[in-house]
């Protein structure tokens, strides 16, 4: 046993006394912070230990791999080569993500293993998996997979993940008839008709190549559903399953949204769609409900009666009044930019609001944000105030207010002034307006950067930024036709 080891075998002993160190029998977590250079897990067999766990050792070598292991845990630990693997003969959960692996031959011996976390690694043959006859649980995530063959033998399969890869054929999986839940988000796929005999619980395949989604009519058991960024019209499909509690939509060309009638969907995500009717919701609770970009809607009525929704997001709808929203007291995020509103009173009694997008509107009036928490988020940039007494108590850091008619900043402290960037009372002079809208393409660059930073606020996912910033794109003819407006109307606030 080298000195490294032996030190951990040290650190080791200690541990039955000293129970702050997260070592035991059982359990062995090896991390930068607890144990600084261990070099091997070969340690783990001279305890007898069944289970470790490494995260953070780029100078970890599986070298001297134990038999004795049923789990195992390699995460972000630089590995390049798992050649020793072979030797966990015993390995029932395996987890190798976030490293460098691209041959996974090595796993061909591990026929034991249930549960195999391969995600985030550079692999793209998966064939050997077909040796894995056990597999019941198998993440392949944020590789560089394009062939499935090897997976068609693993008729136990439950769970698969294969999000963020480069495959368009998915024939092999036909013959998976065990599987629940199968996530293909972030490939190239174009046909699903090779699902047409599973009966599936959960389905994510966004940001794909999707016209049909006509052979999931047997999986009448899905739950959750995830369908965004394709290019399908028609759903009526979904119109038998009754189960769905989270139907992601956004991003289609969907019409018609009859077949969501009578659902009980608790997330419902319709955004940047063709929509023009959004009766059949009517008796439906949502939690989460996005119509964002769907600008044909008229009629919003049926809302009023959705008052257990907490999340909602009607930004570029062309809103003129929001009134309906007057009962939906229990939203904490509310999103209504890029429209036309100029009456706010309908948040008075939404006490329980975290983040309130009203920015790009035709606002003027702050008084009903007196009701509002002191510590919302709230984002009014882009609109017509004047005026900030109403707004004086809350806590300006979480307000933006640029590009308005402001003058007065007697309220603010000089932190707060540099936290505007620019001050909106430049939009007031018309030379400085007439100015940026001579050079359009160098301002609307700058605002497309300001949405893109409050996008990232956001802590969006990679897909939904890169949805926003594309919209965000759309967005700057409704940017310049804001500061047409405002050049128009400064002479009212000079």
């Amino acid at each position: 046993m080298d000195s490294d080891d032996q030190e951990l075998l040290q650190l080791y002993q200690k541990s039955i006394y000293d129970q702050s160190l997260q070592i035991n029998y059982n359990y062995t977590r090896y991390t930068n912070r607890e144990i600084a250079k261990v070099k091997s897990i070969k340690l783990a067999e001279f305890l007898n230990i069944s289970k470790v766990y490494a995260f953070n050792c780029p100078y970890l070598s599986l070298e001297h791999s134990p038999q004795n292991l049923t789990e195992c845990s390699i995460n972000n630990c630089e590995l390049k080569s798992i050649s020793g693997i072979e030797k966990m003969i015993n390995l029932i959960s395996l987890e190798l993500k976030d490293n460098n692996i691209a041959d996974i031959s090595p796993l061909k011996s591990l026929t034991k293993i249930e549960i195999l976390n391969l995600q985030s690694n550079q692999i793209q043959d998966i064939s050997i998996l077909e040796n894995l006859s056990c597999l019941e649980k198998l993440y392949l995530n944020n590789n560089k997979v394009n062939s499935l063959q090897g997976l068609g033998k693993q008729l136990q399969l439950r769970w698969l993940n294969l999000q963020l890869n480069q495959v368009t054929n998915i024939e092999p999986l036909s013959s998976l008839l065990q599987l629940k839940r199968l996530i293909l988000d972030g490939n190239q796929v174009e046909d699903i008709g090779s699902l047409c005999n599973m009966n599936l619980e959960e389905f994510g395949i966004s940001n794909n190549k999707i016209t049909s989604i006509e052979p999931l009519k047997l999986s009448k058991s899905l739950n959750e559903l995830n369908l965004a960024r394709n290019q399908i019209n028609n759903i009526f499909v979904l119109s038998e399953m009754y189960g769905l509690r989270i139907l992601d939509l956004e991003s289609n060309i969907i019409e018609d949204i009859t077949p969501l009638k009578g659902k009980y969907i608790y997330k419902l995500l319709l955004g940047s769609n063709n929509i023009q009717n959004i009766l059949p919701l009517a008796g439906m609770e949502p939690k989460e409900l996005t119509l964002q970009y769907n600008e044909k809607i008229s009629d919003y009525s049926i809302l009023r009666n959705m008052t257990d929704v907490k999340y909602l997001d009607l930004s570029s709808c062309k809103l003129q009044n929001a009134s309906f929203l007057h009962q939906m007291t229990e939203l904490i995020t509310l999103k209504l930019s890029c429209n036309k509103i100029n009456d706010i009173a309908f948040v008075r009694g939404m006490r329980r609001l975290h983040h309130l997008d009203l920015s790009y509107n035709s606002i003027i009036d702050l008084t009903p944000l007196q009701c509002v928490d002191y510590n919302t988020t709230i984002y009014l940039h882009g609109n017509r105030i004047c005026d900030m007494k109403a707004i004086k108590n809350h806590d300006l850091h979480n307000i933006t207010l640029n590009f308005n008619y402001i003058t007065d900043y007697t309220h603010l402290d000089q932190d707060e002034i540099n936290e505007m960037e620019e001050p909106s009372a430049e939009l007031v002079h018309q030379s400085n307006i007439l100015s940026k809208i001579n050079q359009p393409q160098n301002y609307l660059q700058m605002m497309f950067n300001r949405k893109r930073d409050f996008l990232e606020q956001f802590e969006m996912n990679m897909y939904e930024v890169n949805d926003q910033i594309q919209r965000a794109l759309e967005e700057q003819t409704i940017y310049v036709q804001t500061f047409v407006m405002l050049m128009n109307e400064s002479e009212c606030c000079q």
